[in-house]
């Protein structure tokens, strides 16, 4: 592990341009080619949803523009930091008192509503090919594949396990702990079934390089985990007289960087009540992406900053281009709005 004092200057820039990289999801790695094909494929989908409602083609004008996705970006992050993700729109827009005053100076409801509903990820063009693969497959390969054959271990809960992408893993030499839900139709009876077996009672099943945990820690609760990365089902001897198995036991001592990335984005998750999937993913990601660049910043040695007060200031850097470019609109905004632009 590098120490802050032994790390170089430049080492937070090249972290960033890597994690970028990363999330990229295309072959050729360019980011700002990339870049261009979200912009591309939104604006694609703004003009197959609206064509022919001149109200709204002037309210999605150069809607792909890195203005309105920092913008959107930015906003959400200030509904986050207000509490107010679940909010609906017409409250944090409104004109009564009390809505968020930011948002209406940044853009219209409308605007905003536009954005939300066509923003993409994809091109529809190559969309049928990659179907056949997976929904995310491409950025799953992309994002796991500086991993492949470095032998590193993975450590998921219950959402993710699957012994199909256990046996998949093993082929690029990644092993994997992880919960397993109940309701998994591979699994044995004996397993799922908890009649009868005593408290601290634990059972071990191997099949091809997987092994298969159920433990009963107390009465009417079964905790299964399965992991390619051991090969044994051993009593960890630090549980003493719980029998707790070496296999959980690592599990659970793992499992933490997911848990306190919960934890961090509970607070002022930016997930909004909506039923477009590119949106859940990209609220995720900007959950994520919140905690990462705070992490970078407090790496640097600068000043130390709460996770509110941060994001705080990450909304406003977003947003303040846009506030900048209203403000010297000469037309087309009402004048108390103008006037409130420049006080801002």
């Amino acid at each position: 592990m590098v120490t802050p004092a032994e790390r170089q200057p430049d080492d937070s820039r090249e972290r960033v341009d890597e994690i970028r990289r990363l999330l990229m999801n295309d072959e050729s790695k360019d980011p700002a080619e990339n870049e261009d094909l979200g912009k591309r494929v939104t604006s694609m989908k703004w003009v197959e949803q609206d064509e022919g409602d001149s109200s709204t083609e002037q309210d999605g004008e150069d809607l792909s523009s890195d203005e309105d996705d920092s913008s959107a970006a930015g906003l959400l992050y200030l509904a986050g930091v207000y509490k107010s993700n679940r909010q609906c729109l017409e409250e944090l827009w409104g004109q009564d008192g009390n809505g968020i005053e930011k948002f209406d100076l940044v853009m219209s409801i409308k605007r905003f509503k536009i954005l939300i509903r066509c923003l993409r990820f994809n091109d529809r063009i190559t969309r049928r090919e990659r179907k056949a693969l997976h929904h995310l497959a491409p950025i799953r390969e992309s994002m796991a594949a500086p991993l492949f054959g470095s032998g590193p271990n993975i450590t998921a809960d219950n959402w993710f396990t699957d012994f199909n992408l256990i046996h998949k893993l093993k082929t690029k030499k990644l092993s994997f702990v992880g919960t397993v839900r109940k309701n998994k139709r591979y699994l044995p009876f004996s397993f799922v079934d908890v009649k009868g077996r005593a408290q601290y009672s634990n059972m071990s099943g191997f099949n091809d390089g997987i092994v298969l945990v159920s433990y009963i820690p107390r009465k009417g609760k079964n905790v299964i985990v399965a992991s390619s990365l051991h090969c044994y089902d051993a009593i960890d001897p630090r549980t003493e007289d719980k029998m707790g198995p070496e296999l959980i036991t690592f599990y659970s001592s793992t499992k933490s960087g997911l848990d306190i990335a919960d934890q961090m984005c509970a607070p002022y998750n930016v997930q909004r009540n909506i039923k477009c999937w590119p949106m859940v993913i990209f609220c995720a990601m900007l959950n994520v992406g919140g905690i990462n660049s705070q992490v970078i910043y407090l790496s640097n040695q600068l000043e130390p900053m709460c996770q509110q007060r941060f994001l705080k200031r990450l909304a406003h850097e977003l947003l303040v281009e846009e506030m900048l470019r209203r403000s010297q609109m000469m037309s087309g905004l009402h004048t108390s709005m103008q006037i409130r632009l420049k006080r801002s």
